[in-house]
């Protein structure tokens, strides 16, 4: 039996990287993700060079715990 359990794995949560500028809507992005209860992994970023470094796993990123996002939201205005 405690073999078997060893093999069960939970459903990964799917992962929504959102990118922008503004640590306002940032905040707000998060705070609406827990206030709606969603069963979602929010990954924020501020900058494209952050958003490129999270999809490659590089800088910060490196080494981190870094699933593939399910869904990005992106600020056509980041730089």
């Amino acid at each position: 039996m405690a073999d078997r359990r060893r093999h069960v794995q939970l459903p990964a949560l799917p992962t929504v990287l959102f990118a922008d500028a503004s640590e306002d809507y940032r905040a707000m992005a998060r705070d609406a993700l827990v206030e709606g209860r969603d069963a979602t992994d929010l990954r924020l970023v501020a900058d494209g060079a952050d958003l490129i470094a999270y999809l490659r796993r590089t800088g910060r990123w490196a080494g981190a715990v870094a699933p593939r996002p399910a869904l990005i939201v992106l600020d056509a205005a980041l730089p």
